[in-house]
């Protein structure tokens, strides 16, 4: 049985097999208005994967796989969607370590040792 999260009239199903439907349906439906209807809302161009993003159901990584399969067809809307889910992801983590006062820079420092220690 699968919880649906209610956000005003947006829900989502919660679970890797929903994310990767609705990755899917992105491909299939929006991908293609993506570039220039990305910062509007309205248009419904959005992917709206960013809640499974968010908590780590499906990967940004193999999204971009996908997409990247896609750039032939749709350069500006993949690169764009690149841009936004790897490109500014980097800068932000980037950003956050080099600052005096982070508390993410000790996450980071954790996820790194444990990694490095869980594949010795």
């Amino acid at each position: 049985m699968q919880k649906k999260w209610f956000l005003n009239e947006f829900f989502f199903l919660i679970g890797y097999t929903s994310g990767i439907a609705q990755l899917e349906s992105f491909i299939n439906e929006r991908v293609l208005h993506f570039a220039a209807g990305r910062n509007d809302p309205n248009k419904g161009a959005i992917s709206n994967l960013s809640p499974w993003f968010h908590y780590g159901q499906i990967s940004p990584q193999r999204a971009l796989l996908i997409i990247a399969k896609l750039r032939p067809k749709y350069k500006d809307a993949c690169d764009s969607f690149i841009e936004e889910a790897f490109v500014r992801r980097e800068l932000s983590d980037n950003y956050c370590y080099y600052q005096e006062n982070c508390k993410y820079k000790m996450k980071i420092y954790f996820y790194f040792t444990f990694f490095f220690f869980v594949r010795w």
